[in-house]
């Protein structure tokens, strides 16, 4: 795995190493295979761990952005509403 690709693409890579790591352990149980199939589950934890933090950072930056927006167009709405109530009972 290279350092250039991000940590969906190293999860990926990681996943495939390991299919093929317990494809071999299930045709031939023996201890180096059982620690191959292993050792790439342990990677995949990891990068899964790493991707969840990414995922939550991605997250609440577009969320604090939408929210900003969101909460704008929220009030003027309401600001909107009051004035055509107000205008609609004179």
């Amino acid at each position: 795995m290279s350092d250039e690709d991000d940590t969906h693409d190293q999860l990926t890579k990681a996943y495939l190493e390991y299919f093929k790591a317990n494809e071999a352990f299930m045709q031939r149980p023996g201890e180096i295979k059982r620690r191959e199939a292993r050792r790439w589950l342990s990677v995949i934890r990891k990068l899964a761990l790493k991707r969840r933090q990414e995922i939550m950072e991605t997250h609440l930056v577009k969320f604090a952005d939408g929210r900003a927006d969101n909460w704008k167009n929220t009030l003027k709405a309401r600001q909107n509403k009051e004035a055509k109530k107000g205008s609609g009972n004179t």
